[in-house]
């Protein structure tokens, strides 16, 4: 069936006019294309525009403050700042709220980075206090240090027997007196210096670098003692391997009988000792500082820290004795001729690591305390040096003559003289406590405690060896017995400890 062209454009025309009605029952908006343009608005006075900005402000503000004191702490992290923008430290509102961000304080930060992480941005508290008001990007700390270390231990050097005491028994241990020996050097209270310089990186003192100094006076002692012919037996005390008996080297005493090589002759001996020792010790680091956490509210800081290491122990012992050979019985030897010998045993550690470490501190007003742990891991390279000699001044006026291949006493050549080097793996831990007081925004003064400790170094008194075959001293005419003083290469730890107390600058 066919429906007429007249009809069909009725029923096109009824569509139409249904679609129209429903678009205006349903209340279609208009397109925004269609609104109409806004009224030009009038610009207001600067007097009236400065005086809206201050009123819109300031519910910010006190919105801002109520947050602070209200906004939650995710674990043990505080929410330590809000989202910030890179032109200032105003948090910005998304969605008519302020947006909470944990602060991790991105460890990627450094002089290239233009994020604002200063403490206006957001943070409340003692140390935020402290930390605001000045852009205190540099410090330098300056300690007295008052420190001790630990001491090494020697064998008994010098005896001594009382007159009439038989030549065959003088100075032998243990009936003899000790005069110097058998007892720990260089464990005496030292002074020292510290300097710290440093610099933070960002504002905020987030992340920052610093250079480390601190050396202890050398220590030093000196140990003399001298007697004649008629005094006391003076003596050096040692085992004779070749016999395996107690055994002493008389420097005094009358009638002994020494062989130069020229057959054994008596002489009235007056001798002398001298021993002096020397302990130095300096160290040099540098380190990074980055804040790990922080919370202002409680006014508590961590940072870990991570650098360079060096370390020096330097120690010697000098033995240097001296007889005078009097009234002699035969030979060739000048009456008043003198006898020197030397025997030096010095030790150098050269310490060379990476540390990695955490410092922590808590404020209380102008009160605050800082504690301090780092660990050094390297290499440290020993060194061992052993020397020996003796000389002969004829009559006692030409000067002293060294004698070729002749060592000292406890020093001989073939045996025990030489040097050595050899490397250690090397732990050092550090640890430090120390209270100070803020005098103002650039000074404070500090008290503290300070203990340093390294496993591995070699000091001078582990290198003697008390055991000496005097069968083998030159000339040598009936060597018996074991090769000894031998060659040692001992190993100890070294403990350092003590107080500093000093004051640090910032600007």
């Amino acid at each position: 069936m066919m429906i007429e062209r007249h009809t069909l454009l009725g029923i096109c025309l009824a569509c139409t006019t249904a679609l129209v009605g429903a678009t205006t029952v349903f209340g279609q908006a208009p397109s925004a294309y269609d609104a109409p343009l806004p009224r030009p608005r009038a610009r207001a006075p600067a007097a009236a525009e400065a005086t809206v900005r201050e009123s819109t402000d300031a519910p910010v503000k006190a919105s801002h403050k109520e947050l602070i004191e209200t906004r939650p702490k995710i674990g043990a992290m505080p929410v330590a700042s809000e989202r910030v923008s890179r032109g200032g430290a105003r948090p910005l509102p998304i969605e008519g709220k302020w947006q909470n961000v944990v602060t991790t304080f991105e460890p990627d930060c450094g002089p290239r980075d233009m994020r604002d992480f200063s403490p206006q941005a957001g943070m409340t508290g003692e140390l935020y206090d402290e930390y605001k008001g000045v852009n205190d990007r540099w410090w330098v700390e300056l300690d007295y240090l008052r420190w001790r270390a630990r001491g090494y231990d020697v064998p008994a050097l010098v005896t001594q027997s009382p007159v009439g005491t038989a030549p065959a028994n003088a100075g032998r241990l243990p009936g003899a007196e000790v005069l110097f020996g058998d007892e720990s050097l260089a464990g005496d209270w030292r002074n020292g210096g510290r300097a710290r310089l440093g610099w933070w990186a960002v504002d905020g003192q987030f992340v920052g670098y610093q250079a480390e100094y601190f050396g202890l006076e050398g220590q030093s002692n000196d140990f003399n003692a001298a007697s004649t012919s008629a005094g006391p037996l003076l003596a050096r005390p040692f085992f004779n391997s070749a016999l395996g008996i107690e055994d002493a080297s008389l420097l005094s005493g009358p009638g002994l009988t020494i062989d130069l090589g020229q057959g054994p002759f008596t002489y009235d001996v007056d001798g002398a000792i001298n021993i002096s020792t020397s302990s130095d010790i300096h160290s040099f680091a540098l380190t990074r500082r980055h804040v790990l956490w922080t919370d202002f509210e409680r006014n508590i800081r961590t940072d870990w820290l991570f650098g360079y290491r060096y370390f020096r122990l330097d120690e010697g012992i000098n033995i240097t004795d001296v007889v005078a050979l009097n009234n002699p019985s035969g030979g060739i030897v000048a009456p008043g001729t003198l006898i020197r010998r030397i025997d030096e045993f010095d030790t150098t550690n050269d310490f060379h690591g990476g540390e990695l470490g955490l410092s922590g501190e808590i404020h209380r007003g102008r009160w605050s305390m800082e504690m301090l742990g780092k660990l050094a891991v390297g290499n440290t390279e020993q060194s061992v040096n052993v020397r020996g000699n003796t000389a002969i001044n004829p009559g006692g006026v030409v000067g002293f003559v060294p004698s070729p291949g002749l060592g000292g006493f406890l020093a001989q050549p073939d045996l025990n003289i030489g040097r050595q080097v050899r490397n250690a793996f090397t732990l050092m831990p550090e640890a430090e406590m120390a209270v100070a007081y803020q005098v103002n925004d650039y000074v404070s003064f500090h008290l503290g405690a300070n203990v340093v400790y390294a496993n591995r170094v070699a000091r001078p008194g582990n290198q003697i060896d008390p055991n000496v075959n005097p069968t083998l001293f030159p000339p040598a005419p009936a060597p018996s017995g074991p090769g000894t003083p031998e060659s040692k290469f001992d190993q100890t730890y070294l403990l350092l400890y003590g107080f500093n107390a000093g004051m640090e600058v910032r600007w």
